[in-house]
């Protein structure tokens, strides 16, 4: 789960390069904060926060973001859901 943290945090930190605080990056300030706690509950609150980030980040392919960048993030986003929760359902699916 440490490592899904360090991730998240590096990710957010190159999308917000190229994305606004209202949008997509916010989802992931969501996540953050659902991780950073002790409470299991917040889990599935992250969860729905990466499932939200994923579609507006797909929604800004070919907009703000490249589609290159898009398909990265979201295979980034995979990666810090399957270590959140295995059995969950991954946004490239």
């Amino acid at each position: 789960m440490e490592a899904a943290k360090a991730d998240l945090a590096k990710w957010r930190r190159k999308f917000y390069q190229v994305a606004s605080k209202s949008g997509p990056n916010a989802k992931l300030g969501a996540v953050q904060g659902a991780l950073s706690d002790l409470n299991e509950n917040n889990d599935v609150a992250a969860l729905n926060a990466m499932y939200a980030f994923c579609y507006n980040a797909q929604t800004q392919s070919g907009k703000k973001l490249e589609e290159a960048d898009v398909e990265q993030l979201i295979s980034k986003a995979d990666a810090i859901i399957a270590a959140i929760d295995p059995t969950a359902a991954l946004c490239s699916e």
